[in-house]
Order: structure tokens, then sequence, then C-alpha cells
């Protein structure tokens, strides 16, 4: 009997021991679990930093007044000129737009850029919200940039300068073409309309000796 009850104390003793190391080992890891929550939450806040926000305003409205300059330049552009200034003010057209769009773009790409880092400030909990508006600024201020951008800059008028060029340029060119097409068509005519010296000395003769 005391054999016995020995066992079962063991037995006891033993399930004790298993039941205490699994509730250790399930709190452990419910705090490491909790500690790399933490840690993902700090990592995702710190890449907000202030000093980070203010570069992408600084290089938002720089892309926005190279934008604004640009347009003024080929809004500004003289379409009165001879057809070698006309090809030439073309490329430079060409290549201002193009330099236009890389700056609209850039400037929408920071945009992106800031809405995704407001979307993840959202994320946190309404307390912490506020030691973010920092960034929330950032986002209205290159907004604002855009709105401006988008009232001042048409992509049409550009399109219609470019056209306009064009149609000079096929104008000046079918004129040229109707100048010598017309220059040779005289000179073809001077050829047929004068006649050999000799042959009308002969018919001379020969109309005098019928009159005898």
């Amino acid at each position: 009997m005391k054999l016995v009850m020995k066992k079962v104390s063991i037995i006891a003793s033993l399930c004790s021991i298993q039941f205490y190391l699994a509730v250790q080992t399930i709190g452990q890891t419910e705090a490491s679990y909790s500690s790399q929550s933490s840690s993902e939450q700090v990592v995702s806040a710190a890449i907000v930093f202030p000093k980070t926000i203010d570069q992408l305003e600084t290089n938002a409205k720089s892309n926005a007044a190279r934008a604004n300059n640009l347009y003024d330049s080929i809004m500004n552009s003289t379409l009165d000129a001879s057809d070698s200034e006309l090809s030439n003010l073309l490329t430079k057209i060409m290549n201002e737009e193009h330099e236009l769009n890389s700056e609209l773009i850039s400037l929408h790409t920071i945009q992106d850029q800031l809405h995704s880092y407001i979307n993840q400030i959202h994320e946190l909990p309404e307390t912490e919200r506020s030691s973010y508006d920092y960034a929330i600024k950032g986002e209205e201020v290159v907004n604002q940039l855009l709105i401006q951008v988008n009232e001042t800059i048409d992509l049409q008028k550009i399109e219609t300068i470019k056209s306009t060029i064009h149609n000079k340029l096929n104008e000046h060119a079918e004129k040229e073409k109707n100048s010598a097409n017309d220059l040779q068509n005289d000179k073809v005519s001077d050829q047929n309309g004068t006649s050999d010296p000799s042959e009308d000395k002969s018919q001379i003769e020969e109309s005098t000796s019928q009159n005898e």
C-alpha cells in the first residue's frame, strides 16, 4: 500500500512540474510576441521623422516651381519666326514638355509617399496620432501644391502650340513647293514661246516670194 501511494505521489509531482513548465513556456511566448509587435510598431513609426517630412516638402516645392517655370517658358514662345527658328522652337518645347512631365510625376510620387505615411499613422492608437501632426501638415502642403499646379498648367495648351508650329512649318513647305513649281512652269513657257531665228528668216523670205 505504501508503494502504491509513493508511486501516486511521484506521478502527481511530475504532472505539477510539467504543468509549471508549460505555463512558463506559454508566458515566455506571449511576452516574446508582444515584444516583437511593439518593436515592429516602433520601427514602422520611426521612419516618419520630421526631417523626412521636411525633405519631402522641400522636394515637392522644388518640383512645383520647376514645373511652373517650364510651363511659362512654353507659353511665352514666339511663333512668328522663320522655318529654321520654328523648327528649333519645336524641339525646345518638346524637351521642356518632357521635363515638365517628369516634375509632375515626381510631385505625385511624393504625394503617394506621404499618403502611405498617413495611413500608417491612422493605424496607431488615437492617443499617439497627435505626435505625428507634422506629417499630416506636410501632406496638406503637398496637396495644395498639386492643386495650384493643376489649376495653372494646362497640358492641352502645350499640344495646341505644338500643333500650330507644325501647321506653320507645313504651310511654309507647301508654299516653297508651289513657288518651285511655278518657277519651273515659267521656264517651260519661256522655252516654248521662243522660236529659232533661222526659222523666222525663212518664213519671211517665203512670204516675200509669194507676194512677188
